[in-house]
């Protein structure tokens, strides 16, 4: 992992200026002692602490205490790849969980969000739909895709993301992708993909 001075060193001068921007300072102070430091709780990092604003609001979105409530906000995604190697992939997504803990993080009932120290081994669920004709592919994806986007798993149990595979005709893969942005900001969700 690079050192801040360098990460600081490699940015263009539009992220330079947008970083000065944010940190109400010019340009050209941008250092290292000018970007302040994130503290470091190791002793806590897996007690509970407190949601953010919008987090509660998401939180909140997912009750029936609205009149427009009781849904979840998530992100799907589908891509789409020739003879996807499964397994890889799978063993590269367990890494990231254990690599970054908001992956790995729960909202309590009581509206506080923490990071669980250990997970099990998430497995991407796989549909074999080679064997299906054209019609019966696009059917089930479709079912896929509403199942997937319909389901709304409680915060308060790991995980806030699903990850599966369809198989389809001539080794094309297609993944189905649903991330809470409880759990995950649409930026973060960049970096990850």
């Amino acid at each position: 992992m690079k050192h801040l001075g360098e990460r600081l060193a490699a940015l263009s001068p539009e992220q330079r200026a947008q970083l000065a921007l944010r940190l109400g300072r010019s340009a050209g102070a941008i250092t290292e002692a000018a970007v302040p430091a994130i503290p470091v709780h190791s002793e806590t990092r897996f007690e509970p602490f407190p949601l953010t604003d919008l987090q509660q609001a998401y939180w909140l979105g997912r009750t029936d205490a609205f009149a427009l409530g009781g849904i979840a906000s998530r992100a799907y995604l589908e891509l789409e790849a020739p003879n996807l190697d499964l397994n890889r992939l799978e063993r590269a997504w367990n890494a990231l969980i254990r690599r970054h803990d908001m992956l790995r993080a729960v909202i309590g009932d009581d509206g506080s969000q923490r990071v669980l120290p250990d997970t099990p081994e998430y497995r991407i669920a796989v549909h074999d739909l080679r064997d299906a004709t054209a019609a019966e592919q696009v059917e089930r994806l479709n079912e896929r895709y509403e199942h997937m986007l319909r389901d709304l798993r409680p915060a308060s149990e790991w995980p806030l993301f699903d990850i599966q595979a369809s198989i389809l005709s001539g080794g094309l893969v297609r993944l189905h992708v649903v991330q809470d942005v409880l759990n995950v900001d649409g930026g973060s969700m960049a970096t990850l993909f």
